[in-house]
């Protein structure tokens, strides 16, 4: 992404060295062809790189035709074009574009018979729903995990069989899929995003003429966001260079964010080792930040260490940080903040609010719409649908009274989940009171069924009698169990870059504080359907703001859990994250902090440890959390009882699959651990290793009830 910023460098098309800092334009008049060009938040790196191209032009003499500007996404591109209008012949593209136009063989590269038209997202889920069965079932997106299985097994590089153990049984069969899917593709004579790299990279392997002509096309390579690389990526950019290896790499490992696709500093850090013999050169000043901005953020970085080391100045004197007090109401903080810059002169198209997640968009949003401030971004109303905001509101409906909905008291009973048959469910969803429930409940044969459908009678007139939606909400998720049982969701999310189901449900808290008095749920919609304005606040995750500014960025809620996220692993790609979130400003930066404060805002003002003597240099990453480990031969070394339950468990198995192959439900592995660990509820058999979010509703109840049923019937 390009730095947006241009007017401390000058703007426009026209020649432009006398206008570039002396550390740019040593970076630019760089003698050597292969370089890595070290460009700190700020810098000016995309002008950086389009005078690279002019510089080779105009003083080295080499042809616009055989400069390859490569841009790290549209947007990008678009200032690289504006840039270098004047340089006809000059290639400004993306990699996806490059790839594509190898593998379609347009001009100027090789021609190839083996042509292929682009799809989007919504084609790749008709073809992967042809090719997986996949249930219907209500606030669930099953083909989301199978989208993201395809991008690491293709842009990451990863052996198709250990992506599908990575999703812990979301995926599974994705390793017998993967080659029909792109079998799929090719008899169709279609290519997805993903795709367009890996067949380029398949071609340069593999066809002489095709590699040669794009060499030529790609003498020297210009590549923006070096460090945002994905392997698939890199690996074409390799093939591109060839022997002469002419590669004009600009980045920042301190930016490397996008960890969860395959980007790693490591493409920066040990360039050298991917390109022998490139010069290195660093650019020292920050053109966006004010001082005091820059100096934490370098501060904050030094805590990490595995990075290249920095000397960052800044080029202004104004200073632009504020670090506001730990408050359990950062939504009013945050609000009063923009509130006051506004009234001070400040557009609102100039201030940019930053969350870690966008679950916590949702207050912001919802207070400044409020506030009568325009905003752009944020949510939609498919908010109200996702899995853990989907159920508290039916919680919320079934505290107002009856005549209660079986929808709702369905959903009541999944999350948290009772452990009822399904039979017994359809009992309890024909119910419309309070009285009806008891009424069920003693007219019920097993005591445990009766007791536990009594509980849900109880546990609904408990949230009844307590006043207020907040104050539900509070006792909904802490004391009725609904925030353990959503947390089940994210156990295989790790790594993800995803709001966790505790975000959202601390998104719907906040946003309770905002309702006024009256129907919470109509109010909630009517919101969050209010359209945006192109002049408003911008609302966004710090994900999709690397390479943007504002004037005024307030980051939001930064909370022990934000930042560092609980579902990330790598705990200086979070830190990473963090300085990216508090460099998008020009002028004033507000950190928000929450009552349990990010520990990253101490470590603004406090200077890392010394690095211990020989000690290890990689970097400090939380280890993920370990699986219990399955038996080599699964079922085969089980007590008598356990034998007997996995023997009834494979019986199930085998119904609920319908012909299918077994994997389609769970593997024998999976099934040995039920029966060693028993699970009598979801939530047990939500920590199952091997069960996702997806198996866990399609077939978790099936198998807790059979779980149930051998041990009523074993004690008898």
């Amino acid at each position: 992404m390009a730095d947006v910023r241009t007017c401390a460098l000058g703007g426009g098309a026209a020649p432009a060295l006398a206008q570039l800092a002396p550390d740019q334009l040593a970076a630019v008049a760089e003698p050597r062809h292969t370089a890595r060009i070290i460009a700190p938040a700020g810098s000016g790196k995309t002008r950086v790189l389009t005078e690279r191209a002019r510089h080779l032009v105009t003083e080295r003499g080499i042809p616009a035709q055989q400069i390859a500007l490569i841009a790290f996404n549209k947007r990008a591109q678009q200032e690289m074009s504006e840039r270098t209008a004047d340089m006809p012949g000059l290639q400004v593209r993306t990699l996806n574009a490059i790839g594509l136009a190898i593998v379609n063989g347009s001009r100027p590269f090789a021609a190839r018979d083996d042509r292929r038209a682009t799809i989007d997202e919504p084609e790749v889920r008709r073809i992967l729903a042809s090719l997986v069965q996949f249930p219907r079932r209500r606030n669930a997106d099953p083909l989301s995990p199978w989208l993201e299985a395809l991008t690491a097994a293709r842009l990451g590089e990863r052996d198709p069989v250990q992506v599908e153990r990575s999703y812990g049984g979301d995926v599974d069969g994705f390793a017998e899929v993967f080659p029909r899917y792109r079998a799929e593709l090719r008899r169709r004579g279609q290519a997805d995003f993903d795709e367009q790299v890996v067949l380029a990279v398949e071609a340069l392997e593999t066809e002489r003429t095709t590699l040669t002509t794009a060499r030529a096309v790609c003498r020297y390579l210009l590549v923006d966001e070096f460090q945002d690389l994905t392997p698939a990526h890199l690996h074409l950019v390799r093939l591109l260079a060839g022997p002469e290896g002419n590669v004009f790499a600009v980045g920042d490992d301190d930016q490397t964010i996008y960890g969860y696709n395959g980007a790693d500093p490591a493409w920066l850090i040990d360039f050298s080792t991917y390109f022998p013999g490139a010069a290195e050169h660093a650019l020292t000043v920050n053109y966006r930040c004010p001082p005091d901005v820059v100096e934490v953020a370098d501060r904050l970085l030094r805590h990490n260490r595995r990075r290249v080391p920095k000397v960052i100045h800044a080029a202004r004197s104004a200073d632009g940080l504020t670090l506001h007090p730990s408050t359990d109401d950062t939504v009013s903080v945050t609000l009063d903040i923009v509130r006051s810059a506004v009234a001070a002169g400040t557009t609102p198209s100039d201030i940019a609010v930053l969350t870690r997640v966008n679950s916590l968009l949702a207050p912001v949003q919802a207070a400044l719409v409020g506030a009568g401030i325009p905003v752009t971004g944020g949510v939609g109303r498919e908010f109200v649908q996702r899995t853990s905001v989907h159920a508290a509101l039916a919680w919320l409906r079934l505290a107002d009274g009856g005549p209660f909905a079986g929808s709702d008291l369905d959903e009541a009973l999944r999350r948290p989940s009772r452990g009822l048959s399904p039979k017994v469910g359809e009992w309890v969803a024909e119910q419309r009171s309070l009285d009806g429930i008891r009424r069920l409940a003693t007219r019920l044969n097993s005591e445990r069924d009766a007791d536990r459908v009594a509980a849900l009678a109880t546990d609904i007139e408990r949230l009844a009698r307590t006043s207020g939606t907040e104050a539900r909400l509070l006792m909904l998720r802490d004391g009725l169990g609904l925030g353990a049982s959503v947390a089940g969701l994210d156990r295989q999310r790790h790594g993800m870059n995803r709001a966790a189901q505790s975000d959202d449900l601390l998104a719907l808290v906040q946003l309770a504080r905002l309702a006024p008095s009256g129907d919470f749920e109509q109010w909630l919609t009517r919101t969050l359907a209010q359209p945006w304005s192109s002049g408003g606040v911008t609302l966004s995750t710090v994900h999709r703001v690397k390479g943007l500014e504002w004037p005024t960025v307030v980051v939001h809620h930064a909370s022990d859990d934000q930042f560092p996220h609980r579902l990330a692993d790598d705990l200086e790609e979070e830190r990473r994250l963090f300085h990216v979130a508090i460099t998008r400003c020009s002028s004033r930066v507000h950190v928000v902090a929450a009552d349990t404060p990010s520990p990253f805002i101490a470590q603004l003002t406090n200077e890392p440890p010394p690095p211990r003597a020989g000690g290890d240099t990689r970097p400090a990453i939380p280890v993920a959390r370990s699986s219990q480990a399955a038996p080599a031969r699964p079922g085969h070394d089980l007590t008598t009882a356990d034998a007997a339950l996995f023997a009834e468990l494979k019986d199930l198995r085998r119904h609920l699959a319908q012909g299918k192959p077994a994997y389609v439900v769970f593997g024998d592995a999976v099934l040995d651990t039920i029966a060693r660990t028993r699970p009598t509820d979801l939530e047990a058999f939500a920590c199952i290793p091997g069960v996702g979010p997806a198996k866990l509703g399609q077939y978790g109840q099936a198998f807790v009830d059979a779980v149930n049923g051998f041990e009523a019937s074993f004690s008898d």
